[in-house]
């Protein structure tokens, strides 16, 4: 028998060309090129772990079509082909896709292909078709517009197909200690702005490419409004478990940030922010064990996990369907409970907001040496009475109207325009005034009425580009509320002239009394969100069926040339909760534009001389 040594396997091409990129031309190693090294080879049992957990959802993959957007070094494409997938990835780093397809290469026989497209740019998308199953892994973060690419999977997702998503939560312990994608403490708290600035301190060659960081409420909502009825996969223990772990992964953030190194700039503002994510956790704390045992107290603690412990959301969504509920598919005493569950935890949630605010109030008057309520807590506390009206009357619609998950998501996106829409009908007197509401009963009258206690309503369920069938003076208020856009102009001829809208702000004037009061809102066509979809040449609209929308400074003056003199006119950001326009918002600083009146909607009350 020899003694020899067999010969050492050698390297794969993947593998050796990684190599000689992490440590080019005999530059030192360092550890963090290490560990990204083995990210990188690691792709492909990374791989494999996400189509394990995409078995548990559909029976197989085999001669089902996969699409992996932002497919890195091509490990879910390689794994899903593997299992009988036909699978296509996108990816728009060059070098990404450089390494991907040598990873291919080693299982050439596989059904796999990789292409140069943006997941942001639907005329290169639309020629892949639809797919079965699509997986976006860490990716959602660093898009510009998340909307947008949201919007994007659900139409290229097939009738029944299934969107596997994996969003990093920025607000756990465990990120703020060292953020998932460069290790430096404190990093996710700051916007992209104050966290490019960090990193230049921090790693000056290193280009901080995350435009987004969202709560796990706001990822829910996001895929909702778009269509998809998300499930949250992130499995919990039993709660009392649950919170003791939160409770020292708090403790060790704390003694991690004794020993972290700030940059000098931005230490008071992460101080600061983490000062204020730690006293909202001792206050849910406070509330979680003040709660008695029972269903409430254990949904209690299982959302402070996912919201301070839990560092990677999981989500798998269906385009129209409900998330399953074991509960919801038995009985209907079970599907009872279920409902019941469902109140419970919307009422203790809210009880943790409440002592959020009682926290934040205590605190501010302690900065300012007085225990009294200052004018803006009083503002504050009244416009968390509003929200809550809201929320309640919309849910009360939709179980009324038996509304579709669609039907309710469109809804939901205007919460914040009802809440600011009270705020500025509270400064009129609508007791025992008649009012002319533009437009039929709809979700916008019923919080309207339910807030202000009103029963005297006129509505114009006629074409408003008539004559209104009204004497003149007959209405002490007209509320106006998204209708102006709508509106046509009365003959159609080479070019917009707004005839009708003209002819609806004229026959509003005529049927107010003297001194009667116009209630106007309407989407700001010189809105930042706007300026950021014509920068992604888009349609510069919020909503594209609209007819015209209008500047604020154009309303303004179509309003005041009808004869109205305006009493109080702004913008609202009624939608901004949604993306992130701090990169704008600096370069319209940098460029000298302004930044004043570039909320979302136009609110306007004028009055009839």
């Amino acid at each position: 028998m020899s003694n020899s040594t067999p010969p050492a396997a050698q390297p794969s091409a993947f593998r050796t060309a990684l190599e000689k990129d992490f440590f080019a031309n005999g530059t030192e190693v360092t550890e963090s090129a290490k560990v990204w090294l083995d990210y990188a080879l690691s792709t492909n049992k990374r791989g494999a772990e996400v189509v394990q957990t995409l078995l548990t959802f559909v029976p197989s993959l085999e001669r089902l079509r996969v699409l992996d957007v932002g497919s890195g070094y091509g490990g879910v494409c390689i794994a899903a082909a593997r299992v009988g997938a036909t699978a296509e990835g996108i990816e728009i780093d060059a070098r990404l896709l450089k390494f991907a397809h040598l990873n291919r290469s080693e299982s050439p026989n596989l059904g796999v292909e990789f292409h140069a497209i943006s997941a942001m740019d639907w005329s290169a998308l639309a020629p892949l078709g639809q797919f079965d199953v699509i997986t976006c892994d860490n990716v959602i973060e660093h898009v510009p517009v998340p909307p947008v690419l949201i919007i994007h999977l659900r139409r290229l997702l097939k009738p029944g197909g299934l969107l596997y998503l994996t969003v990093p939560n920025a607000f756990s312990f465990g990120q703020i200690a060292k953020e998932c994608h460069f290790g430096q403490f404190g990093l996710s708290l700051l916007d992209p702005v104050d966290g490019q600035a960090f990193l230049r301190e921090q790693m000056p060659w290193a280009t901080y490419d995350v435009s987004h960081y969202y709560r796990l409420g706001a990822y829910q909502e996001l895929l909702t409004i778009h269509g998809l009825a998300p499930r949250l996969l992130n499995s919990v223990a039993a709660a009392d478990e649950e919170v003791a772990n939160a409770e020292r992964a708090r403790d060790e953030l704390v003694r991690q940030r004794a020993q972290a190194h700030i940059p000098a700039p931005f230490k008071a503002k992460v101080d600061g922010l983490i000062d204020a994510h730690l006293a909202c956790f001792d206050a849910d704390v406070a509330l979680f064990r003040s709660l008695p045992p029972g269903l409430e107290r254990t949904e209690f603690g299982h959302w402070l996990a996912r919201t301070y412990l839990t560092e990677l959301w999981y989500f798998v969504a269906r385009p129209g369907l409900p998330p399953p509920e074991p509960m919801a598919s038995t009985t209907p005493t079970m599907r009872a409970v279920t409902k019941t569950a469902t109140k419970i935890v919307k009422l203790v949630k809210r009880q943790a907001a409440t002592i959020r605010r009682r926290l934040a109030r205590r605190s501010r008057a302690v900065v300012q040496g007085s225990s009294d309520m200052t004018q803006s807590d009083v503002a504050k506390s009244a416009n968390d009475e509003i929200e809550k009206l809201v929320k309640d009357e919309s849910d009360r619609y939709f179980e009324e109207n038996h509304s579709s998950p669609e039907e309710q998501a469109a809804h939901r996106f205007d919460h914040m325009r009802h809440v600011r829409s009270l705020v500025w009908l509270s400064s009129l007197d609508l007791k025992n005034k008649r009012i002319l509401n533009l437009g039929g009963p709809c979700l916008s009258t019923r919080i309207i009425n339910r807030y202000f206690s009103l029963d005297t309503l006129t509505y114009t369920e006629f074409e408003l580009r008539t004559r209104f069938p009204y004497p003149d003076h007959s209405f002490d208020i007209v509320i106006s509320q998204e209708v102006i856009e709508h509106i046509f102009d009365i003959e159609i001829g080479h070019a917009t002239t707004l005839t009708g809208v003209k002819h609806v702000l004229d026959e509003c004037r005529r049927v107010l009394a003297p001194g009667g009061t116009m209630f106007l809102t309407t989407p700001n066509a010189s809105s930042t969100w706007i300026i950021q979809r014509a920068l992604l040449q888009q349609p510069p609209m919020v909503y594209e069926p609209h007819f015209r929308e209008f500047t604020f400074v154009e309303m303004k003056d179509l309003i005041a040339a009808s004869g109205f003199e305006l009493a109080r006119a702004g913008t609202e950001k009624v939608w901004h909760h949604l993306w992130n326009f701090g990169p704008i918002e600096e370069f319209m600083r940098n460029t000298g534009y302004s930044l004043e009146d570039r909320g979302d909607d136009t609110f306007v009350i004028a009055r009839k001389p």
